[in-house]
């Protein structure tokens, strides 16, 4: 006896039959849709977009009026592109930040039992063990430049080995340095790399780096699994008092008026623009402004690109704010 499942399996010329007749969604060229479900993926195309253009009725989803595949098209589009943007500087973010790992740690030796001494470490959360275990399992990779130094050299390096990790072990690892130590890799992310440094880090700079970082990885999985990002928030947020403390700007307080928790795509973003290299900062303005002047400046994506800023919560300006927190950064 079959089962008679809730999401039996449907052709394409089923599935675009349900869209049109049925959901209401005008499709002016049905082969050409056929191709782009199968290249996209209905979930990753319909799905994933569906939800700014549809409304309830009697409880099945219908769209609304004039609503086209193309419109749904170009929104994957749009935010894809912003995707493939983002997750490039996050990987070279992510860079820095194990060079910046890796920097500090080796001032207590090149070779993993000195770089990774449990001495190094807190174990307030009972964890130290498990975390460094799973770092030390990275010498076993079989991926470059781990698996050459493993076997041409006597040591693996903290610059070597930190390649092969993933970012959520790094930021982990990041987790349970000394407070001391924590100081130097923020320094370093801000090119202060004098180990010997006492410039002041304040309380308020360790917890924004410490939730920044948390955001980045919930972006960055998201982005790499080819998950969608408008909608997506990470599961953990920034503190707004230490953005006021760390921020002169009125940009912390017009996002706490509107009631905006600091885990969405605009956070993401910014904390992606305060962190990145100095160059790549430069880099990531252009690439933003250039996404945004290519889709505003088309006639058939104009009026998309604006309901993709909307419904992200990207203000038009996003990018000026972005220099502007920039601008009004202060370490302290």
């Amino acid at each position: 006896m079959s089962e008679n499942y809730d999401k039996p399996f449907k052709t394409f010329d089923e599935r675009l039959q349900i869209l049109s007749v049925e959901r209401n969604l005008k499709i002016e060229d049905s082969e050409l849709a056929k191709k782009f479900l199968l290249d996209r993926s209905y979930y990753g195309l319909i799905n994933g977009f569906k939800s700014d253009f549809v409304s309830s009725d009697n409880g099945n989803e219908i769209f609304n009026e004039n609503t086209n595949f193309n419109d749904l098209l170009l929104q994957f589009q749009i935010d894809n592109d912003l995707k493939n943007i983002l997750f490039k500087y996050t990987l070279l973010l992510e860079t820095r930040f194990k060079e910046s790992m890796a920097y500090v740690l080796s001032r207590y030796g090149v070779s993993m039992d000195e770089y990774l001494d449990s001495g190094h470490f807190t174990n307030r959360t009972g964890r130290r063990g498990k975390i460094l275990a799973h770092i030390r399992e990275i010498k076993s990779s079989r991926n470059d430049p781990t698996k050459y130094y493993r076997e041409n050299k006597n040591h693996i390096p903290a610059w070597i080995l930190f390649n092969n990790a993933m970012f959520g072990q790094m930021t982990t690892l990041y987790s349970i340095l000394e407070s001391a130590d924590k100081e130097r890799v923020i320094r370093c992310l801000f090119y202060i790399t004098d180990l010997e440094s006492n410039l002041p880090v304040s309380e308020q700079l360790k917890s924004y780096i410490k939730e920044a970082l948390q955001v980045i990885k919930d972006f960055r999985n998201d982005m790499a699994h080819g998950s969608r990002l408008s909608h997506f928030t990470s599961k953990n947020s920034i503190n707004y008092p230490c953005q006021k403390y760390l921020f002169d700007t009125d940009l912390i307080d017009a996002r706490i008026t509107a009631g905006i928790e600091s885990n969405d795509l605009f956070c993401f973003i910014s904390t992606l623009f305060i962190l990145c290299g100095d160059y790549d900062k430069g880099m990531l303005r252009n690439e933003l402004i250039n996404w945004q002047n290519r889709y505003e400046s088309a006639p058939e994506a104009k009026d998309n690109i604006s309901y993709y800023l909307d419904s992200t919560g990207l203000n038009v300006n996003f990018v000026s704010e972005l220099i502007e927190l920039q601008n009004c950064f202060e370490f302290k």
